[in-house]
């Protein structure tokens, strides 16, 4: 059985204290102040993240595509980005055994990519 469906019955989650409405918004006060800190940080890394270095890529390197094997460069087909994701799809395997994440992102690719041109 795959790993991301339950093998036994959930319990039902407990259900959270009752409060009074001041009591709550402190709550909710304190929850967004943590929120808006952590929104903050995944913003501090996706900036570091899009500042790392470049990396050259080998003359020779190749993709394999829809049509076979292909150089690298050729992928781009006259592009000037090019979009690549390696996708965990399984042949012949129903969709509760493929990658989460993997289906998700591809859920969210629509087409046309005419912004990338």
């Amino acid at each position: 059985m795959p790993r991301h469906l339950p093998t036994t019955p959930l319990a039902p989650a407990p259900q959270p204290s009752v409060a009074s409405r001041t009591e709550w918004q402190a709550e909710l006060d304190r929850l967004l102040t943590r929120e808006k800190a952590h929104t903050r940080e995944s913003d501090a890394i996706a900036a570091l993240r899009r500042r790392l270095p470049m990396t050259p890529v080998a003359p020779d390197a190749t993709v394999v595509g829809a049509a076979g094997e292909v150089p690298f460069v050729e992928a781009f087909d006259g592009r000037r980005m090019l979009a690549g994701y390696f996708h965990m799809w399984h042949d012949g395997k129903a969709w509760e055994g493929q990658c989460e994440g993997c289906t998700v992102i591809a859920s969210h690719i629509q087409t046309p990519l005419a912004y990338l041109h």
